[in-house]
Order: structure tokens, then C-alpha cells, then sequence
């Protein structure tokens, strides 16, 4: 049975996000959204591409000891998502 991890309340699961360019090199990219808690009150949903407003080692692992664990955030440390093609500035 795989587990999966979801965000409850508040809180949001992201990752890191990996863009590869056309010559093949990895480029730091913003981070996925993977899940969304049931009290977040803004929009956003799965696969969401966010930037957030404090340092990501600030952010508490799901799984401590799994170095690719998901990173649990409180959705005010989001500071704007990429839905589509626009990009969303949050206002919480």
C-alpha cells in the first residue's frame, strides 16, 4: 500500500519544483503544491506552482528523515501562485 500524504486546516503541502531547460540543465524553480488543507481560504489546488515568502528550511518535512518528504507550510507563507499561464499575487 503507498501512503499519501495529505494537508489538513491551514496548511499546504508543496515540493520542489524541477524545470529542465532545452539544453538539458535542472533551473531552481518555485515550488507544487501537492495538497490543500480544508480551511486554507484562498484559492488554490494540486499542482498549483508557488513562490513562498520564507526560507523553505524553515519549513517543517512530513517525513524528517526522507530527504525528497514534502514540506508543510502554513498558507500565508505563499506569496503568489502560478494557475494556468497568470500569475496570481495572494492578499491574506
Amino acid at each position: 500500500m503507498e501512503r499519501s500524504w495529505k494537508a489538513l486546516g491551514e496548511f499546504v503541502l508543496v515540493t520542489k519544483h524541477e524545470e529542465v531547460s532545452d539544453y538539458g540543465l535542472v533551473i531552481d524553480a518555485p515550488f507544487v503544491v501537492l495538497s490543500v488543507g480544508g480551511f486554507v481560504p484562498v484559492e488554490l489546488y494540486q499542482a498549483d506552482i508557488v513562490s513562498l515568502n520564507v526560507n523553505p528550511t524553515e519549513l517543517n518535512k512530513v517525513e524528517p528523515s526522507n530527504p525528497t518528504s514534502p514540506l508543510m507550510a502554513h498558507y500565508s507563507a505563499i506569496g503568489a501562485v502560478l494557475s494556468g499561464e497568470e500569475v496570481e499575487l495572494l492578499e491574506v
